[in-house]
């Protein structure tokens, strides 16, 4: 059927629009650049400033502070000045060096993207559009490279059998969980899978298109090229391009052989030297060392400069959480809470609840098809698809060994490798698809189960990229409380509520914020909320309790505080709440019983024993 058909054609035009999007819709609601809301704030614009003034660091202003510290990359003594990770002004995750801040992500992003924007526009382009358009690009490359296999090798599989692959090829490569904070951090990243997405486009093509293999070469080399000034580790990638040329080569007569593969290799080389000689100028100029990218003089959370950034040691490790961890289930939505936490080894950093792939992605089960099963029905395939499958399952290994030898552990890291090996497992799809035989009941049912598997890890990732969007809005509103920004903060909670109504650990947070803002009514609606949630939540209870006991409605008050009793009865100041809210209903025997109480369990309380004695004198007063 292929392409030919319209219903084809519109169907996979569906699935890609819908996947590129949800990645619009899910960067467009991410406001924070880096706390000041701001584009032209974001790193990588005030790179673009520096480099439109003729300099390599950043456009922005040393603190003096800074300058006079003794040891200015010691975490302890530098905090106040770099600031929190999402602090308005802040240094953090910069590279201080003799007396200039520098960006240690790599430079390719504001070259290829960020500088030609403002050049055009005369704007700033935030970071999280330039997320949303590395990925948006990335998806599409991987797109029209997916329906070229289609075309080619597995015509004959059916269109509904190639969407689902699209789809998983869109959303379940961890790109979705990178969407949920669109910033700095990612921004390099997703960089570096557009570009390694084109890179695997073109050398597609260089198998393929032997008259134009060497421009091909070109065009693989000059993006991976980019790509390793976006992520340094990507050097690792080079011996994929030579594995056109050196195939290709092999199919030519011997006069010819080595005059092409000589052409192909200067085609190779040309760039890649090129790119590689202007990233060792770049970092010689700023940091006196070709190899220096400036991680040495971050300023972080921890010492780099004393870090053991690889190790064998991490390798076990990082491979169990990446691969292997299982994530935790919750009966709201978005139901899945997290993933089950390993302690790390000696030296390694912190860990950012990665997502167990082989665990919790099930479709990557067909990855270990293609390996264990599916090259007896590759061994009837043409060479080229082979040497195809070799260079993918080459980029995901080097990918995954690196992030597993790294000493931090990070959700947006799997999107160095998760890509390669989601494209590996829909070439094991379509290789198991495309193998079976059987009548045609047995067909649909394996159809069935493929488009399941894939449905079912769509899912899955983009419930948890749900969870994590909601976390970070937490961690952006937690740190605006701590500058002392209360609405703004007030303000990303409530977007995370909008998110997730049912955790009551963000509407407790909220009520807590209203009632410190002195929004009184709006916080006894919002403990309501939450109580409607989870009836017996402690907090909300007491906090409601007293809210509507200052509002003088002490029969619902009585009615919470009983509840408190009742859960917590060895907790002497529910007693003693439940005693005030007794007194505004004028029952001051039962108050007085509830101020007893509280006296047994903690003798020395003196709000207890005067409360007791405003209840003993109004008991013995007759009514009128």
């Amino acid at each position: 059927m292929g392409l030919r058909t319209a219903s084809s054609r519109a169907l996979l035009a569906l699935v890609w629009a819908a996947v590129v999007g949800a990645y619009a819709w899910r960067c467009s609601h991410y406001v924070s650049e880096l706390g000041d809301g701001s584009a032209a704030a974001a790193y990588y614009n005030r790179l673009v400033d520096g480099f439109s003034s003729g300099q390599l660091h950043l456009k922005v202003e040393v603190p003096p502070l800074l300058r006079q510290l003794p040891d200015p990359w010691d975490p302890a003594t530098n905090r106040s000045i770099r600031g929190s990770m999402y602090a308005s002004n802040r240094l953090h995750d910069t590279s201080y060096y003799q007396g200039k801040i520098f960006l240690y992500f790599g430079p390719t992003p504001a070259l290829v993207l960020f500088w030609p924007f403002r050049a055009v526009t005369g704007s700033y382009l935030s970071h999280s559009a330039a997320v949303a358009i590395f990925s948006s690009f990335g998806f599409t490359m991987v797109t029209a490279l997916w329906l070229a296999i289609w075309r080619r090798y597995y015509s004959k599989v059916p269109a509904i059998v190639v969407a689902g692959g699209l789809a998983a090829l869109g959303l379940a490569t961890s790109v979705p969980l990178l969407l949920a904070r669109p910033d700095v951090w990612e921004v390099p990243i997703s960089c570096a899978y557009a570009l390694v997405m084109l890179m695997l486009g073109a050398l597609w093509q260089a198998l393929h298109d032997s008259t134009r293999r060497t421009v091909w070469l070109a065009v693989a080399a000059s993006a991976l090229g980019l790509a390793i000034g976006a992520r340094p580790w990507l050097v690792l990638a080079c011996p994929a391009l030579l594995v056109p040329a050196v195939t290709g080569a092999g199919s030519i007569g011997v006069p010819g052989r080595r005059r092409r593969l000589l052409t192909d290799l200067v085609a190779i080389g040309l760039p890649l030297a090129a790119i590689g000689l202007c990233l060792a100028l770049y970092n010689l100029r700023r940091f006196d060392s070709i190899f220096e990218f400036g991680q040495r003089y971050q300023l972080a959370e921890d010492r780099q400069d004393a870090a053991r950034h690889f190790s064998l040691t991490y390798l076990w490790f990082n491979f169990r959480v990446y691969f292997l961890s299982v994530a935790t289930w919750d009966s709201r939505f978005p139901f899945v809470t997290g993933v089950s936490s390993l302690p790390p080894p000696a030296g390694h950093a912190e860990v950012d609840q990665p997502f167990g792939l082989l665990t919790n992605t099930p479709v990557t089960a067909f990855a270990l098809y293609l390996l264990l099963r599916g090259r007896e029905s590759f061994r009837t395939r043409p060479a080229e698809l082979r040497a195809f499958v070799g260079i993918v399952a080459g980029v995901f290994a080097v990918g995954a060994v690196t992030l597993c030898l790294f000493y931090g552990t990070c959700t947006r890291y799997q999107v160095e490798f998760h890509p390669a090996l989601t494209l590996l497992a829909a070439l094991g799809g379509l290789a198991w698809i495309s193998s079976t035989q059987g009548s045609r009941a047995s067909r649909r049912a394996i159809t069935t189960l493929w488009l399941a598997t894939v449905a079912a890890s769509v899912t899955v990732e983009s419930l948890r990229s749900w969870h994590g969007r909601v976390d970070q809005l937490v961690a952006r509103a937690a740190a605006l409380e701590t500058e002392r920004r209360p609405f703004q903060a007030l303000s990303l909670y409530q977007e995370a509520i909008r998110s997730s109504p049912d955790r009551v650990d963000l509407r407790y947070q909220a009520a807590l914020l209203l009632e410190e803002l002195g929004m009184t009514s709006a916080a006894i609606t919002e403990h309501e909320a939450l109580l409607q949630v989870d009836p017996f939540h402690v907090g909300g209870c007491n906090r409601l309790g007293r809210l509507l006991a200052n509002a003088r409605r002490g029969a619902e008050a009585v009615r919470l505080f009983h509840r408190v009793v009742g859960m917590q009865p060895q907790y002497p100041e529910a007693h003693f709440n439940l005693g005030l809210a007794f007194q505004l209903e004028n029952r001051h025997g039962e108050a007085i019983r509830c101020f007893e109480e509280t006296l047994r369990l903690r003798p020395g309380f003196p709000l207890a024993h005067r409360q007791r004695a405003i209840s003993l004198q109004a008991a013995a007063v007759p009514r009128p």
